[in-house]
């Protein structure tokens, strides 16, 4: 108003009417207990107290839109899915894209966390996890949680680079046999684990066992050494291409492993955002 000279001229600037500008200068007047402007029938003039009352609110005007400015430049903040995962190597490639264009699409950011299938059930009703991803058949509270397939992968054998079945289209269980088989241990999962060496008995061969620590690559790594065979997720163990291991598939074999999402019941949308990336 002091800017325009008047009440008139201010309420058009303002598109009011000019009795609510008149009434509410009137009533800030009587809150602070001083008058801001002299009025006369020409124009309307500040008081010393208007002046300096105009000069501090052009402040603090000035500096709500300073503070408005620096919070929009700050980074939204990230919601974390924790995600536990049986072979973290399911994550590369397709997926790993995947994930990366939901981050920077909603900033879902996911943690992942290697597990054993045993070890799921109890991280979930714990709420360290929000998800996990193990093979079926997965034993959980059918009453609490959700398990949902994902996807499937063939189980084939990882040999050698150097041995002659490396050069083969495909192997026998005769052949794999005559080699030690490098196995993670049964408690870590003890399915998949009879599972592998039921291929071999049902055959009536009885292979010596390599045990590894649970993980896909201390596995491959004692076979890339010729230390041994294994039967391996064809999929997962392609992710270990830079060791010197030959994946092959198995004469005697179609077995198909299923991969499935588990997570507790209503989960938030962050989770379903991930669910939806993994498929």
């Amino acid at each position: 108003m002091l800017e325009h000279g008047g009440f008139r001229a201010a309420a058009q600037a303002l598109r009011v009417s000019q009795p609510p500008l008149s009434r509410a200068l009137a009533e800030l007047e009587d809150d602070l207990g001083v008058r801001l402007v002299e009025r006369d029938r020409t124009a309307v003039r500040p008081t010393h107290a208007g002046t300096r009352f105009a000069r501090d609110c052009t402040k603090l005007l000035a500096a709500l839109d300073d503070a408005c400015r620096r919070a929009s430049q700050l980074p939204t903040p990230r919601t974390t899915v924790r995600l536990g995962h049986v072979l973290p190597e399911y994550l590369a490639g397709d997926v790993e894209r995947r994930l990366r264009a939901l981050r920077e699409r909603s900033s879902i950011a996911v943690a992942v966390t290697p597990i054993l299938p045993r070890q799921l059930g109890d991280l979930l009703r714990r709420r360290e996890l929000d998800l996990g991803v193990v093979f079926l058949p997965f034993e959980g509270d059918a009453g609490d949680i959700v398990i949902a397939p994902l996807g499937h992968d063939a189980m084939i054998a990882a040999v050698p680079a150097g041995l002659a079945a490396a050069r083969r289209g495909a192997v026998s269980l005769a052949s794999l046999a005559r080699h030690a088989v490098v196995l993670f241990p049964r408690r870590a999962m003890p399915e998949r684990h009879d599972e592998v060496l039921g291929h071999f008995h049902r055959a009536g061969h009885a292979p010596r066992v390599i045990t590894v620590g649970p993980s896909l690559r201390a596995a491959l790594e004692r076979v890339a050494a010729g230390d041994g065979v294994s039967l391996v997720p064809a999929r997962a163990a392609a992710a270990h291409a830079d060791l010197a291991v030959a994946l092959r598939p198995v004469r005697e074999i179609t077995t198909v492993w299923t991969l499935a999402v588990v997570h507790r019941a209503r989960p938030e949308r962050a989770v379903l955002d991930v669910i939806a990336a993994l498929r």
